[in-house]
């Protein structure tokens, strides 16, 4: 028998089975951030995705990522791993939620505080706008 809310067992692929895939995998505490300053700087976009192992109690106790580069790969992680998710007593070998995080430029700012959005589609998706730093405002 499947764990409630764990349906979709039989419709994973081979590197889904190391844990149960739930679309139920919903946090209860999850963590923004802020888009790095040196990926600012860098004119860094991506989408990185995380694939988060998750204990019966909801804790993340893994994420293997993908995409994207390192600085965006890093912050995603360091902002995933302190999310915890709804506890699934009957999921005795954990689950696994997949979490894509999306980080954009546009627009430019003209002070060192350039604006940053976060934006949560959760429980798989987050969105990191930000706008960029001038550099030579008025071409001096």
């Amino acid at each position: 028998m499947l764990p409630k809310g764990c349906a979709s067992l039989l419709l994973l692929l081979p590197w889904q089975l190391q844990g149960i895939q739930c679309d139920n995998c919903v946090p209860t505490r999850f963590v923004s951030t802020s888009y790095p300053k040196l990926g600012q700087l860098a004119r860094l976009e991506g989408t990185v995705t995380l694939k988060v192992k998750i204990d019966p109690e909801g804790k993340v106790t893994e994420i293997v990522s993908s995409g994207a580069h390192r600085l965006l790969v890093e912050n995603a992680s360091e902002a995933t791993r302190q999310w915890v998710f709804v506890a699934c007593s009957s999921c005795t070998t954990g689950r696994t939620a997949i979490v894509s995080w999306k980080y954009e430029l546009g627009g430019t700012c003209r002070t060192g505080e350039c604006k940053t959005i976060v934006s949560f589609d959760l429980p798989h998706n987050v969105l990191v706008k930000s706008q960029v730093l001038e550099v030579n405002p008025g071409g001096r």
